[in-house]
């Protein structure tokens, strides 16, 4: 039985079997993944504690290549920013990896 995916998942390009052991699965609270207004302090206290839950996640490499493949995704995902994700992608096409 899958699951029922978190509202942060609503956005997504399709539900694969990794994201049934994700760590961000209910009952944790969706807003903790996405900043909600405010600057500095209270999104980077949402971004600690995302990324506190990602570290130990089962699933955090497979998430990263998700979130990786489709650029419209936002929020925390495997740790990571949609900032550092772009980076990330800019720094994978300079080395021939995209």
């Amino acid at each position: 039985m899958t699951a029922r995916l978190d509202p942060m998942w609503e956005n997504a390009l399709a539900p694969l079997p990794w994201m049934d052991r994700a760590a961000c699965l209910p009952p944790l609270d969706p807003e903790i993944w996405f900043r909600v207004g405010g600057k500095g302090g209270a999104s980077m206290d949402i971004n600690d504690k995302a990324r506190a839950i990602c570290s130990w996640c089962p699933v955090k490499s497979e998430c990263l290549e998700y979130a990786l493949a489709d650029r419209s995704i936002e929020g925390v995902w495997a740790g990571t920013t949609t900032w550092e994700r772009r980076r990330m992608r800019t720094e994978r096409k300079a080395a021939g990896d995209e």
